[in-house]
């Protein structure tokens, strides 16, 4: 068996390898928040420009904080309402 072989089939190589596929689509899923995201407040408020926004999303650490602000891009009133739904500190729900 050659040395790459063995290190494939190694217990730890594994368990590396599942852990960094669950980072993977971790990663992945949540970037696929943050462009749906973009997406509804575009169709709702016109054109703008992401980038601000998608680092302010970026850096929401919990899965159902991101529901949330999904959730908040459908119903708030305005693009500028939605901007300070996210520099709200996060004590509190926030009325939407």
């Amino acid at each position: 068996m050659r040395l790459q072989e063995f290190i494939q089939k190694s217990e730890t190589y594994q368990e590396i390898l599942a852990e960094g596929r669950t980072l993977g689509l971790a990663e992945g899923r949540r970037e696929g928040i943050i462009e749906v995201i973009i997406a509804v407040l575009r169709l709702r408020f016109g054109e703008f420009d992401s980038g601000n926004l998608t680092a302010q999303l970026q850096v929401l650490e919990n899965a159902s904080l991101d529901k949330l602000v999904a959730e908040a891009a459908v119903y708030v009133e305005s693009f500028e309402a939605f901007q300070k739904l996210l520099e709200t500190p996060r004590t509190q729900p926030a009325n939407i």
